[in-house]
């Protein structure tokens, strides 16, 4: 399914028909795309730490130093989660007001470009943090720990691939970045599906 259907005629602004769709039209598909990141990382970390609805922290914060090797993963697992969500929508955020001003096709796919290679930079800097935590002292701690590491493995792969597709988007007119970004959105769904179901 794709997560964009209900924006596929966006290009449709109600006016007579036209060989090349309206640039807003454009940015609003833009704007569904990099929020949908967005919201899946957000998602991601709130599986994995849950959602704390009563104020209080659901991970130790602060001085670490006299907390339990236990203690110390969880809390980096959810640092690491918490502040690579926080930099993918801080720069979510930016891009959504920069796109105002967008003036051209090309525009557009430069801004698209750069905040994906952001979510990538934090992507892998994420998969750093997690390979430089030590194991949890439990029972197949390396496992548990190995399935983090992995994960942010193939969320590294999944915006390297996002990254590359969205640099192949034709800007040479309105109408070739529209069907491009059909496509890019339906590939984005694709990638974080098969995450869902691995």
């Amino acid at each position: 399914m794709n997560a964009f259907a209900p924006f596929a005629n966006c290009a449709d602004n109600g006016s007579s028909p036209s060989t090349e769709p309206p640039l807003p039209a454009l940015r609003a598909r833009v704007r569904w795309s990099v929020l949908f990141l967005a919201l899946v990382a957000a998602s991601l970390l709130a599986a994995g730490c849950g959602d704390d609805d009563s104020g209080a922290s659901n991970t130790p914060s602060g001085d670490t130093k006299n907390l339990t090797t236990n203690e110390k993963w969880v809390a980096g697992i959810c640092t690491s989660f918490s502040g690579w969500v926080n930099d993918i929508t801080t720069a979510e955020a930016s891009l959504q007001k920069s796109l105002d001003t967008v003036a051209s096709a090309s525009e557009l796919k430069k801004k698209l470009v750069d905040f994906l290679k952001t979510g990538q930079t934090e992507t892998k800097n994420l998969q750093k943090e997690l390979k430089a935590l030590k194991a949890p002292d439990v029972k197949d701690g390396d496992k548990i720990q190995k399935i983090f590491v992995d994960a942010s493995a193939q969320f590294v792969t999944v915006f390297d691939k996002t990254v590359s597709d969205a640099q192949k988007i034709d800007d040479s007119s309105l109408s070739k970045v529209t069907a491009d970004l059909e496509r890019f959105e339906q590939q984005i769904t694709d990638s974080f599906g098969n995450l869902d179901a691995a």
